[in-house]
């Protein structure tokens, strides 16, 4: 069984039922609000999808570091997925990769400048940090991962630059974050 680790869940209303399922897992499962999620759990790897309306939250790890993937609502609405808590999730996915004897030390961020529904509340409040005179490294710990993953520990920012992906086909305006404990 999987340990929830305070993850919510409320049967009819929200959440992820993680506490019936075994490890590994790979399939289907009802959220709370009665959406269909595709589920994969594996040692070093958690995905959450709603394909019918492109929501997710993933965490992998490879060695000593995690990444993650967070896509919960939507950009131009605010519309968010009834079953899927950004918040919750780092901070279950952390406890889950520990348990399962993960020796996390490092979280790698990369954040996309936001084009319609897609991209990065993250990008943007980088940007509005040093826009404002803070550092990069202070306006990096001022983004909502950031701040969460200082809840979780990770509170130092190793390394960060800017870069611009895909220049000759369609430029992607990013920002690479390394935080560690």
């Amino acid at each position: 069984m999987v340990e929830a680790h305070n993850y919510p869940y409320a049967e009819g209303l929200y959440g992820i039922p993680f506490g019936d399922l075994t490890v590994p897992f790979y399939g289907r499962v009802r959220g709370g609000s009665g959406r269909e999620i595709i589920c994969q759990i594996s040692r070093d790897w958690i995905t959450l999808r709603d394909e019918d309306e492109n929501y997710w939250m993933q965490a992998i790890v490879e060695g000593n570091e995690a990444r993650a993937v967070i896509a919960t609502r939507k950009l131009t609405t605010g519309e968010r997925h009834p079953d899927f808590f950004a918040r919750k999730f780092f901070c279950f996915a952390f406890k889950y990769f520990e348990d399962s004897g993960l020796n996390v030390t490092k979280f790698v961020a990369r954040w996309v400048k936001s084009e319609g529904d897609f991209g990065s509340l993250n990008w943007d409040q980088y940007k509005e940090g040093v826009a404002k005179g803070l550092s990069p490294q202070e306006a990096a710990k001022s983004t909502w991962t950031g701040k969460v993953l200082a809840e979780c520990g990770f509170g130092e920012v190793e390394e960060l630059h800017e870069a611009v992906e895909n220049p000759d086909v369609h430029p992607t305006y990013v920002v690479h974050a390394v935080f560690k404990k």
